[in-house]
């Protein structure tokens, strides 16, 4: 991902000196590329993201997702009490 973030600064610079030219037809180009990268990297980095998220919320609740039969989950959700009833 770091190699993607440093080629999408490269197209940016293509692109303002395309522009600084008034080159358009290269501008575009050039602009086509770049959001192909971003797509890329944002793409990758929203797993990460996703990733660090997913085992901070087991994390938090207490509960091992990967481990808890799935009728709990689906009858319980995301409680902190690993699927038992909270009783007030």
């Amino acid at each position: 991902m770091l190699k993607q973030a440093h080629e999408a600064m490269e197209k940016v610079s293509a692109v303002a000196s395309a522009v600084k030219a008034e080159h358009w037809g290269e501008a575009k180009q050039r602009l086509n590329e770049l959001m192909t990268i971003i797509d890329t990297l944002s793409n990758g980095i929203g797993e990460k993201v996703r990733a660090e998220l997913g085992s901070r919320l087991d994390n938090c609740a207490r509960v091992n997702f990967h481990s808890t039969p799935a009728s709990l989950k689906l009858k319980y959700g995301n409680r902190p009490s690993a699927g038992a009833p909270i009783i007030m």
